[in-house]
Parts: structure tokens; sequence; C-alpha cells
């Protein structure tokens, strides 16, 4: 029995032939589905910005301030000042979580055994960002294919994304969190970011 536990699927947050067939379908389904989140539907916020944007940003959770839209608090602070000394405009961003609501607990093997990977995905299917850009060493994992979270961190190790015949380039970033904590990080983070950003514009 402990044998079949390891080797059982993730749990699907999907019922049978329900997944969302477009953007505004996805949108709809994250703020009512009662399966993505046990805490219920008051609360939760949504992804902001257009399909195929220049640049996907993806955090674990929205921030704790965030009450109708995501991260608009210190968190957002700091990646607007990012975007906007790369020359990104906001209106280039498409802004998503993994999680629907604050849930700074939460880590790759939980979030991957509950399904939260095939959310992604399909989110990312859906969105069809031309780059994308993780903040959070516990992301990649749900972006990758039996990619081991150990082998999956900030130091960039996972750099394209390949779904559904679609390949998009991957920055994982060290958490807004933690750069705005920790100026070794930001400096470490700059420092690839400018170069990676390059391909941008």
């Amino acid at each position: 029995a402990e044998l079949e536990k390891k080797i059982a699927p993730p749990a699907s947050l999907f019922a049978p032939g329900s997944k969302p067939a477009d953007l505004a379908a996805f949108r709809k389904w994250w703020l009512e589905e009662p399966a993505l989140d046990p805490l219920g539907v008051k609360g939760r916020i949504a992804a902001r910005g257009e399909k195929d944007a220049k640049l996907m940003v993806l955090v674990l959770d929205p921030e704790p301030e965030d009450t109708t839209e995501l991260l608009r608090g210190p968190r957002g602070t700091i990646l607007g000042k990012i975007l906007k000394a790369s020359g990104i405009e906001p209106s280039e961003v498409y802004f998503a979580s993994v999680l629907p609501r604050h849930m700074p607990m939460a880590d790759s093997a939980e979030l991957l055994a509950k399904g939260y990977a095939d959310v992604v995905k399909l989110h990312l299917t859906l969105a069809a960002p031309q780059h994308v850009c993780a903040f959070g060493s516990n992301i990649p994992p749900l972006l990758a294919h039996g990619v081991a979270e150990e082998t999956v961190n900030a130091s960039g190790s996972l750099q394209e994304i390949n779904h559904e015949g679609r390949t998009t380039p991957l920055f994982v970033a060290e958490s807004l969190e933690g750069l705005m904590g920790s100026p070794s990080l930001k400096a470490r983070f700059w420092r690839r970011w400018v170069k990676w950003t390059d391909r941008l514009n």
C-alpha cells in the first residue's frame, strides 16, 4: 500500500471534461472552482494582463496586501521598479500566481501532489506568453517534466518550458521577498536579469 501511495498519480483539480478552453474561461474557473482552494472562493486574486504578453511574471501566491489585484503590495512595488529599469511596460506583462490566495508555507511537493502543476501548465498554454519569469525556486518543479526540486533552483538550471508543442524561454529568480531583504541577492539577480532581458528588447 505504501508503494502504491508513492507512485500514485497527482490528483486533478479539474473535473472530467471541465478544463477551461480559453483565458476568459480559465479566469472564471480560477475564481469559482471549489476544488482549487479548500478555503473557498472568497478572497481569491486572479491574474491580470493580456494573452500573448511579452513577459509573464509568475509568483507562488498573491501578497497579503492584495485585495482586488495581484501584486499591488511591497512585492509588486519592487517588481515595478525592476520592470521600469528594464524598459518593460506593465501593459507588456501578464502577472500570474500559482495559488489563488496568500499561502506562504506551500511547497513544491505538496503542490505537485494536489495537481497544481496541471493548473499552471494550462494557464501558461492559454495565456501564451513569449517569455516567463518565475520568482521563487519552488515554482520550476511545477513547470518541468520529472525534474526534482533540488535540481531546479534560482541558479537558472531550467531555462525553458516545453509544453503542448510550445517552447517558452524561462528565467528563474529568487523570490521577490528574498530580493527585498538581501542586497547581495538583488545584485546577483540583476546581473543575470540584464543579460536575460536583452532578448526581450
